[in-house]
């Protein structure tokens, strides 16, 4: 991928190529038809979309600490961090849409691709780390604290210096514009460098049931956005990112194949000794494809993107602000 340097892609290119036709695909930005501007679906490649310039670029830190990301370079998150993903993404893409029974190592990268396009992408860092930084930076501190209760020099501080350092160091970080970000690529880098970075996630999604929906031939086709993926919880209420306690994921995996991961019906057949996963392949019907397509536009960053033209059409007609 020969993008320059500055053009730095939360929704990946190895992802948005198999949501085209000859190399172009559809984007309609809804965020703009919802200021009641006039937007109609644009063709474009997906180098063109799904990027925000210089994003993850990892600011020098002065004094560095472990609230702050320490990284080799300025770049790391954006060709360190995203690029082993990538690079592996369309092996297993293949592997995942053909096989009815996966190895652990597939599954397992499926689940962390998943999951690391929902933590890498602005729609995160916007609706969650900054909305839930203090509560976040709160939990860091005290984590940080635990883990040094351990060290004769901290038997020496009193209490009331211990709760007073940590009131500070939380009004000082609650206060800086730069935390929520830093919080946002922290994670990133850390759970590159953490072999358990995902196991959490992992774990969660390996024993549900994995089904994969390929669309009619003669259409509709599935749709994805610039934040794919979607959770329907028990109370029929969609979700950015939810992993237990009832749920079903659906996942676009392209044009023609969309991922279900659920745990209503736990996965009888999974064992970790048997080193595979299996996947039930089914044939969806217009009906389904619509629905599982009405899920995935409730949670868009920006776009909602297809190579359909004529139905991004109706949709951005569909949801014209009132009175336009």
């Amino acid at each position: 991928m020969n993008n320059p340097t500055w053009r730095h892609h939360f929704t990946p290119e190895c992802y948005l190529k198999n949501f085209t036709t000859d190399g172009k695909l559809f984007a309609l930005n809804v965020t703009n038809l919802l200021k009641n501007w006039k937007v109609v679906p644009e063709e474009k490649t997906p180098a063109q979309i799904s990027y925000s310039k210089n994003f993850y670029l990892v600011k020098p830190v002065e004094f560095p600490n472990a609230l702050t990301l320490q990284a080799p370079h300025e770049l790391y998150i954006e060709q360190d961090v995203f690029r082993e993903l990538e690079n592996e993404y369309e092996g297993m893409y293949q592997e995942i849409i053909q096989e009815p029974q996966l190895s652990l190592e597939v599954a397992n990268f499926i689940c962390k691709f998943i999951v690391h396009l929902k933590l890498r992408n602005p729609y995160h860092l916007e609706n969650t780390l900054k909305k839930q930084k203090s509560s976040l930076l709160q939990q860091a501190i005290d984590s940080i604290v635990t883990s040094l209760e351990g060290s004769e020099r901290a038997h020496r501080i009193p209490p009331i210096a211990v709760e007073l350092a940590k009131a500070l160091v939380f009004e000082d970080y609650n206060n800086n514009p730069d935390t929520a970000m830093n919080m946002f690529q922290s994670s990133l880098a850390n759970r590159f460098q953490d072999p358990d970075g995902y196991k959490v996630f992992q774990d969660a999604l390996l024993k549900c049931t994995w089904r994969i929906f390929k669309a009619p031939a003669t259409g509709p086709k599935f749709l994805t956005t610039d934040n794919p993926g979607v959770s329907v919880g028990r109370d029929n209420k969609i979700y950015n990112t939810r992993y237990h306690d009832g749920f079903m994921l659906l996942f676009p995996l392209s044009k023609d194949y969309c991922l279900t991961i659920d745990d209503y019906e736990i996965d009888s057949f999974f064992d970790t000794a048997n080193n595979c996963k299996t996947v039930t392949h089914l044939i969806a019907t217009e009906s389904i494809v619509m629905e599982m397509n009405n899920f995935q536009i409730q949670k868009y960053k920006d776009l909602l993107i297809s190579t359909d033209e004529k139905y991004l059409q109706l949709l951005a007609e569909a949801n014209k602000p009132k009175g336009e």
